[in-house]
Parts: structure tokens; C-alpha cells; sequence
């Protein structure tokens, strides 16, 4: 029985983005196992799972060169046939120890992060990094066109070993509308991770604008607080908003549906390098109206004024204009919207669609001679 290990920089990423790919291969005979940093969601994980003590957001060349090691030294323990690769460190770093015990890898590039929008001797590493670890994967997928352009432009990567993949793929039974049976108040829902730079601060801003003009309209937050991440929200600011009234916070969940199901429209105002959201498409696969930012991955899920509404990323003018329309829309011009967004999903990012492809590509390198 041959072994495919998946590699990511949380174990709450494994279990919410990778958990049916990883029972789809197990499914096909597989041994799978989970290698990510402990945290709490490590021990939901229904596979054999190792810890890996790494610094996600840290850049000293000397802690990722222990990195390699410790990679190094798992890999060759786990002996694995196959190594599926998340996140940067993972991608790069565990792509260089793979290389060295000679384990063929697929890597998977989720959004570029914060590396490519912030500062610039980081994003020149980051660069370098990329151009001499991805040479060694077998495969490289990438989850939008601009990414993927972006990689080959900059000739970071091979075309050749390159392809679209548009997210992590949606089980659109669980992801179902369900009838909103919340009071007459309208709310807007922000949920997934929280970080500065998917717009939290521009949410909140445009909230506080627009709370004193629609008494009747609320603005929530769901989402896990990440003490690890410099990017993230701090429990005290999102206290300190709760206390001015601005926002709700609503805490943290695995299963966002009843909340999802509970709002009249999901925001997302980020200008963090996306993949493709995965909140955006876990709303429009329950037929929520969307409004997000024309950047890359998030006008991937909306077409403007089809499913949703794009706004420019970092105004907080043109998304309170965009959340103003969007509570003067007619309720049946919203309820279209969401259908429209279901629609897509189903035709561009049903996991029924994505998962198949996974695992012809897994199947191809397992069956090649070593």
C-alpha cells in the first residue's frame, strides 16, 4: 500500500480545506498521513497525524534551514511514495527536503499572502525561494489565472508542469441554501480568517459609517483569532469594536452554515493574495449575494452584479457605496443574485469537479517507475 503525506501550515487548514481530499485518496487505497503544526484542531484529524513545530510568518534564514532539517528528517522517517505540499513553507521548504530523498511532490501555491503585496526585500526572497524549490516538484497547481501568470511571467516556474486548479473544490450538499429565518434586521456577514489584510478595517469602517443612516442593519464577524499570525485581529481590538457597537463579534466555528444561512449578504473586502476564498465560495454555494474586491481569487467567485458586487480594494468609500446599494436592492434582485452564485459554483468549483483531478494527477505519479 503506498503512502501520501499532506503537509500544511495548520492542522485547522487540513481539516477545513483538505479533509475530503484526504479521504478521497484514502478511499482509493491509500495511506494517508497528516504532518502540520500542533494546534487544537490537530486532534479532530481522522488520520495518523505528526506534529511539526515550525514559525509560519518568521524569516530568519536560519530557523527555515532547521526547517529543512526537520523535514528532512520526517520524510525519511514516513518514507512516503508522495508528498502533497500547502502554504509557502511547506511548498518551498518541504520541496527541498523532498528533493534530497528523492520523493516526487505536488504543490499547491493558495494565494500569494501578504509576501507580494508588503515589502519588498521579503517579496525578492520570497522570489528566490520559489524559483529554486518549485524546479524539484512534479506538479504545481495554482488556484487563479493571475497567480499562475504571475509564477510564469517572472519565470519563477515551468509552464509545463503548471495548472489551474480553482480552489479546493465545494461539497455543494453540505454548502446548500436553507431559507433565512432571521428578523426583519439585515446583516452583513464577514467570516474566515481574521486578518488586516483581508479588509477586517475596512469592514469595520464602513460599518461605523453606515450604522447611524440603517438602525435596522447589523454587521458580524465570525472567525478564528489567531495569536501566531502579525497580520491577524487581536481579541482586544475586536472587544474594543464590540463595545462602540460597530460589529458583532460571533466567535469562531468549523461549521459556518448556520451562520452563513442567517445573513442577507457576505462581505469580503480583502486585498490579501487569495487563491480562490474559500468563504466566498462556502456563500455563494449557499446562494448568498457577495460583495469582495476586484483582485485576484475573489472576483474568480463574483461576477459583478451577476452574483455580487465588486469594490475597489482598500476604499472604504466604495464599499460603504456597494453595501448601500446592497441594502436597497429589491429582496428579490438579492435572492437572484444568490442563485446566480450557486449556479456557479456548481459548474466551476463543485469538489465533484476538482477532487477527480487530484487524484488523476496522483495516480500518474505513483504508477511512474522510482
Amino acid at each position: 500500500m503506498k503512502t501520501i503525506v499532506v503537509v500544511s501550515n495548520t492542522s485547522w487548514s487540513l481539516l477545513n480545506f483538505r479533509l475530503h481530499l484526504m479521504q478521497e485518496m484514502q478511499a482509493k487505497g491509500y495511506t494517508v498521513l497528516a504532518v502540520a503544526p500542533p494546534d487544537e484542531y490537530s486532534k479532530k484529524l481522522p488520520f495518523e497525524y505528526y506534529p511539526l513545530h515550525m514559525n509560519r510568518k518568521g524569516t530568519n534564514p536560519i530557523e527555515d534551514l532547521f526547517l529543512i532539517r526537520k523535514l528532512h528528517k520526517l520524510y525519511k522517517r514516513l518514507h512516503p511514495d508522495l508528498i502533497l505540499h500547502y502554504t509557502i513553507k511547506p511548498n518551498v521548504y518541504g520541496t527541498i527536503a523532498a528533493k534530497r530523498l528523492a520523493i516526487p511532490c505536488i504543490n499547491t501555491i493558495t494565494g500569494l499572502g501578504t509576501l507580494f503585496v508588503r515589502r519588498r526585500p521579503a517579496r525578492f526572497i520570497a522570489i528566490l525561494l520559489y524559483k529554486y524549490s518549485q524546479k524539484y516538484a512534479s506538479k504545481i497547481f495554482f488556484q487563479n489565472d493571475d497567480d499562475m501568470k504571475r509564477f510564469v511571467g517572472k519565470k519563477i516556474i515551468q509552464k509545463s508542469k503548471s495548472e489551474i486548479l480553482f480552489g479546493s473544490g465545494i461539497d455543494t450538499s453540505w454548502y446548500r441554501p436553507v431559507e433565512n429565518m432571521h428578523s426583519d434586521t439585515f446583516i452583513f456577514l464577514l467570516f474566515g480568517r481574521l486578518l488586516w489584510d483581508k479588509g477586517v478595517g475596512v469592514f469595520v469602517n464602513a460599518a461605523r459609517i453606515l450604522r447611524n443612516k440603517y438602525r435596522d442593519v447589523e454587521w458580524r464577524m465570525l472567525g478564528f483569532l489567531d495569536p501566531h499570525n502579525p497580520t491577524a485581529i487581536s481579541g482586544k481590538q475586536v472587544k474594543v469594536w464590540e463595545e462602540e457597537g460597530v460589529i458583532k463579534y460571533m466567535g469562531s466555528s468549523i461549521d459556518v452554515r448556520e451562520y452563513v444561512a442567517g445573513a442577507d449578504c457576505v462581505v469580503l473586502p480583502s486585498f490579501y493574495g487569495e487563491g480562490v476564498p474559500r468563504s466566498l465560495l462556502e456563500a455563494a454555494s449557499m446562494a448568498k449575494p457577495i460583495i469582495t474586491t476586484d483582485v485576484s481569487g475573489c472576483r474568480n467567485v463574483v461576477d459583478n452584479r451577476v452574483n455580487g458586487l465588486l469594490c475597489e480594494p482598500r476604499s472604504i468609500a466604495d464599499l460603504v457605496s456597494k453595501m448601500e446599494t446592497m441594502i436597497l436592492l429589491p429582496e428579490k434582485t438579492r435572492r437572484q443574485m444568490g442563485v446566480k452564485g450557486r449556479q456557479k459554483v456548481l459548474e466551476e468549483f463543485d469538489e465533484k469537479l476538482i477532487l477527480p483531478k487530484y487524484i488523476e494527477v496522483i495516480e500518474s505519479l505513483l504508477d511512474r517507475p522510482k
